[in-house]
């Protein structure tokens, strides 16, 4: 039996048979220079124009439109719950023209719970590396003594644009997975320092064309932060990594379905 606590905008705990499993779930999203959560604090470089929340004990429906350093769009969520799965579903829809680095359904899980997990037919032993187990999949897995969990894609629509992946990351104290659009073209590549002093902040187009000018150097640092954290005190104060980005017109939309099924044991 599962029950779960809404409070501050997300679902904050989910109990299975009494005990929360989670840490808070969440929408992400970026540009070059604005990172907006659902999550309350979270997030910077964005301006919050309006809010609506729909709450009762099996269902919760929201709406917040956000205009970005980059971008004018807004994010429409609902979220249900059942005896053994939760079903969430995420769009969102440009107002404007807009930039965009992707657009993530966000999971935490506890670490505590789960033995391992399993991801494009891989096993992953949490070992606090940080580092993105990420995939072309619709399903991913943990696996613990008690229960194990599905996360499955039930849909995703894209555009031409971005690709559905899962990823599993062994972070902290905790297992995190995200549903995640990803581009598979770029309008522009850009130079992020993405660090906490930061606050994930872009190096000038003037410095950054010249540099991913040299294939071995974006090579290095495409995502570099992602498969190959930087291990150096220096190298994770700055953590240089570069990515793409994409430009979505006026009234394009992404939308987004994902169950996550609790199995008992």
């Amino acid at each position: 039996m599962l029950n779960w606590k809404i409070e501050k905008h997300v679902i904050s705990e989910l109990a299975y048979n009494g005990t929360n499993i989670i840490n808070p779930w969440g929408i992400e999203t970026a540009d070059s220079w604005s990172f907006f959560s659902m999550e309350e604090g979270v997030g910077y470089r964005y301006k919050e124009v309006s809010r609506t929340e729909e709450i009762n004990d099996q269902e919760m429906k929201s709406c917040v439109h956000v205009q970005a350093r980059e971008g004018d769009w807004q994010i429409c969520t609902e979220d249900s719950i059942g005896d053994n799965k939760i079903i969430r579903k995420a769009s969102l829809e440009c107002f404007e023209d807009s930039i965009f680095m992707d657009f993530v359904v966000r999971m935490r899980f506890k670490k505590i719970f789960f033995d391992h997990a399993e991801i494009a037919g891989k096993k992953i032993v949490h070992e606090q590396k940080n580092v993105y187990h990420q995939f072309p999949v619709k399903n991913a897995h943990l696996i613990g003594s008690s229960f194990s969990v599905d996360i499955n894609i039930l849909d995703a629509s894209c555009g031409e644009k971005f690709k559905p992946h899962l990823y599993v990351r062994d972070h902290g104290d905790e297992w995190v997975v995200h549903a995640r659009m990803i581009p598979v073209t770029s309008d522009k590549d850009v130079l992020k320092l993405c660090s906490r002093y930061f606050s994930t902040s872009p190096l000038p187009q003037m410095v950054a064309s010249p540099v991913l000018a040299f294939p071995a150097v974006k090579n290095y640092l495409w995502y570099r932060g992602e498969h190959s954290p930087y291990r150096s005190k220096l190298g994770r104060f700055f953590n240089l990594n570069a990515f793409p980005m994409v430009r979505l017109k006026k009234g394009e939309k992404l939308f987004w379905s994902v169950e996550i099924k609790i199995n008992g044991q």
